[in-house]
């Protein structure tokens, strides 16, 4: 049926809106074997396949009923059931782990439990957990046990975990293991594997190949699928290729006739495929015979063009008439063609025959800012009267949908907005509180308190949390209440609620004028720390061992060690053999002793932290910025093992210090080529590599690739690059010269919070082009006194003095 952006978006809300409110009622819904109480009832007696259909078939988590049942439940479910169960219900808790109290350890106690009891689903489960917070070594250390255990439909979702994060050396590991067993990918993944690559231009082959076995399979549904993603990416002629073979086996899809008329109508230029008039036309033709909707109301416009093709075109509306599906989209067309009359009397016709289309369609009718058309105000008012004492929930949320955030329609009809308001607010459903608060915490504060303050006292946690932002934001400048909510979480468990108090008192508010409250933040991190919390571990050891803050009588670098050995001794992460490592190394809260620093390196980088091995370099060599660093002994064949060790494992730095080896001719015969190609593998990731190579450049009058490099070095906030930059745009070395982004590179490197080495230089610069007046900047010597005046550079005084005289004593 045709439909404009607007209908489809209506649409499209009438689903949406139906899963995010999750209304609980008596009736059966379809694949429910049981009502909602009988269910309850089960549950309340232990039974974890109630719990698991009460989420599925009524979205009983989402509502306050649910949360407050699910809450109870928890602590009744016997951890000695079926693993199957457990892993499925640990799931669920997993899924909205975010509303209850520590939802998260919650969810991860039932998984732990089911992996104990052999549930490879909850295995895999526990891997998509590691990896969302980007704990490798864990996944991978679960991964390495099960991957031979997996089923084929494990080993999918296990990819999928995989693909979503963005982990396709892992992807693509797991897809060999089911090549193994003869399986494929889900269809659907194997086009999103397509959809990620077809731009490739070394992947033309495989996307070839997989376009051939897709036709070759002869299912419709599959080559359907595949040309109308080829269609949605402007890849016409390999859709074209598709469809064609499609019609070979369904020659009766009106929806395939309709999109080669649009692939026809249009053309593409650089897939040389010339528009073909003629061919949209039949296309559109066979496709309207078949009665798509659309398609027919595009002939009706294309026949309306022209005398000739009147009784074509009275033929063809009288046909579209003659259904409600027709009808809506001949109103649609007559609004496209600005006969409002003609459209608006089809959509009432409709609307009074509840069509929910043409209701929505009145009802979001909005005064013009130049003409007021009064039986069209009329008759939105009419239905949106219908539809706020409507009891059809998904028109009622379609219509909430459109208009909650919508400024034009929120000035026209106010009280429509806000009786909609009252009734989210009355709304059982914890999700519809919850989106409708975030949408509002910016426009409409007080009424997202209102909704989060509901959520939170049904038990929701999150919402809880988010009052506590709304509370401490400076327009409401509840600080008390923050801190209030937070405890009486606290109180009962809430782990969150603690990190974000003790979070609270070391950092708050600036608009709120309160001063840190480092030991009651201490307390709460110590008090954790003593059950053995990591998260609290890790912050003790942060706030101890913090290398940029103030010197603080409170921070303590034995206690930051202290912390930092208890987390190593919990967790012993290849992360945290390598802390150890630093520590001894440096001698940060413990005596320096660089064999047992070379002793955790060497064990970090053994269990997969290749960072490990260029620090190990570094306690056989120093270089001219590290002349009093302490180091078991210079010995550059030693750190180059390391360092090459380092570069085989991808490690960045690693390859930017073995390329200085090179350059340098340290523990080696110097070759400038080598170190070059080094620092080119480098240079993206690893600023001081770029800086290498734009130096190397620049020396050689190469500006271009001077300028380039600098670029790479400077994206990852090097403060001497931004300068460099700024000096070759200023004397237009190697590009146009132009003294504006000249100026522009030199205050971001001023303003570079991260690296504050070029500070000095660069407000230096900035008063030199503001005092001599260059490029197409004017002379303003006021700026450039200012300018010089928060520069320490030796020349900076000098040029102030030159501007203004010093006074004579």
């Amino acid at each position: 049926m045709i439909l404009g952006a607007k209908m489809k978006q209506i649409l499209s809300a009438l689903l949406v809106f139906l899963f995010l409110t999750g209304c609980a009622t008596n009736n059966l819904p379809n694949g429910s074997k049981y009502s909602k109480e009988t269910l309850i009832n089960k549950a309340n007696n232990g039974d974890i396949n109630a719990m698991l259909a009460l989420s599925k078939y009524y979205d009983f988590p989402q509502t306050i009923e649910g949360l407050k049942y699910f809450d109870k439940w928890y602590k009744n479910i016997d951890k000695n059931k079926d693993p199957k169960e457990l892993a499925l219900i640990g799931d669920i808790y997993y899924d909205y782990s975010d509303m209850f109290l520590d939802g998260e350890t919650k969810a991860l106690t039932l998984l732990n439990e089911a992996s104990k009891k052999g549930s490879l689903d909850a295995k895999v489960s526990l891997i998509k957990h590691h990896i969302t917070y980007h704990k490798i070594y864990e996944a991978q250390k679960i991964e390495s046990e099960i991957i031979e255990k997996l089923s084929v439909e494990q080993l999918q979702k296990l990819y999928t975990i995989y693909m979503d994060k963005y982990k396709r050396d892992q992807a693509e590991k797991v897809a060999s293991y089911l090549a193994e067993r003869g399986a494929d990918l889900p269809y659907k993944l194997q086009l999103q594997d397509i959809k990620s690559t077809m731009y490739r231009t070394s992947a033309k082959e495989k996307v070839e190949k997989f376009i051939e076995k897709t036709i070759a399979s002869k299912d419709s549904e599959k080559i359907l699928e595949l040309a109308e993603l080829f269609k949605k990416k402007y890849r016409y002629q390999e859709s074209l290729t598709l469809y064609n073979e499609y019609i070979k086996l369904d020659d009766k899809n009106a929806d395939v006739y309709y999109s080669l008329s649009i692939i026809y109508d249009k053309g593409h230029y650089r897939q040389k495929l010339n528009k073909d008039k003629e061919k949209s036309q039949e296309y559109l033709q066979k496709a309207a015979s078949l009665n798509h909707i659309e398609a027919s109301v595009k002939l009706l416009e294309n026949y309306g063009r022209s005398i000739d093709t009147l009784d074509k075109y009275l033929e063809l509306k009288n046909r579209l008439i003659s259904s409600n599906e027709g009808t809506l989209a001949l109103a649609n067309y007559y609004n496209k063609k600005r006969y409002k009359e003609k459209a608006r009397e089809l959509f009432e016709k409709l609307a009074e025959e509840e069509n929910h289309e043409a209701i929505l369609e009145l009802a979001l009718k909005t005064p013009s800012r130049y003409y007021f058309y009064p039986e069209e105000y009329i008759s939105a008012k009419k239905w949106q009267e219908f539809i706020l004492s409507s009891t059809n929930t998904k028109l009622k949320n379609a219509f909430t949908k459109e208009v909650i955030e919508n400024y034009t329609y929120k000035k026209a009809f106010p009280e429509v907005i806000k009786k909609l308001e009252q009734d989210i607010l009355e709304s059982d459903n914890i999700l519809t509180l919850r989106k409708y608060a975030n949408k509002n915490r910016y426009s409409n504060i007080d009424l997202a308190i209102k909704m989060y303050e509901k959520a939170s006292n049904a038990g929701d946690i999150k919402s809880s949390l988010e009052l506590v932002s709304l509370y401490t934001n400076k327009k409401v400048n509840k600080y008390d209440k923050a801190v209030e909510v937070l405890q009486t979480l606290i109180d009962k468990g809430d782990k969150k609620a603690a990190y974000k108090l003790a979070h609270l008192y070391l950092y708050p508010p600036y608009s709120l004028n309160k001063k840190p409250e480092d030991k009651k933040a201490l307390a709460i991190y110590e008090d954790l720390a003593k059950k053995n919390d990591l998260k609290a571990i890790q912050e003790l050891v942060t706030y101890h061992l913090c290398y940029s803050c103030n010197k603080d009588p409170k921070r303590d670098k034995k206690t930051g060690f202290y912390y930092m050995k208890k987390l190593y001794e919990i967790r012993k992460s290849p992360r945290d053999y390598a802390s150890m490592g630093w520590a001894y190394a440096y001698g940060e809260g413990v005596e320096a002793d660089l064999k047992k620093a070379e002793e955790y390196y060497l064990q970090a980088a053994q269990k997969g932290y290749t960072s490990a091995y260029y620090n190990l370099a570094w306690l056989y060599y120093r270089n001219d910025d590290n002349k009093d660093k302490n180091i078991i002994r210079i010995d550059y064949k030693k750190a180059k093992e390391y360092l090459e060790l380092g570069a085989k494992h991808f490690n960045y730095p690693s390859i930017n210090l073995l390329g200085v080896f090179y350059k340098d001719g340290l523990g080696v015969k110097k070759d400038m080529k080598k170190a070059i190609r080094l620092f080119e593998k480098a240079a993206l990731y690893d600023k001081y590599a770029a800086n290498h190579l734009a130096k190397y450049y620049r020396d050689k009058k190469d500006y271009e690739n001077a300028i380039k490099y600098f670029g790479y070095a400077r994206n990852k906030g090097d403060a001497a690059a931004q300068v460099e930059l700024g000096v070759l745009y200023e004397k237009g070395l190697g590009t146009k010269k132009d003294v504006r982004k000249a100026l522009g590179y030199y205050k971001d490197a001023y303003q570079n919070y991260r690296d504050k080495s070029q500070k000095d230089v660069a407000a230096y610069n900035i008063g030199l082009i503001y005092h001599y007046g260059k490029g197409d900047i004017k002379k303003d010597l006021k700026k450039a006194k200012s300018w010089y005046l928060k520069s320490n550079h030796d020349k900076a005084k000098t040029e102030f003095y030159k501007i203004e005289k010093p006074k004579k004593k």
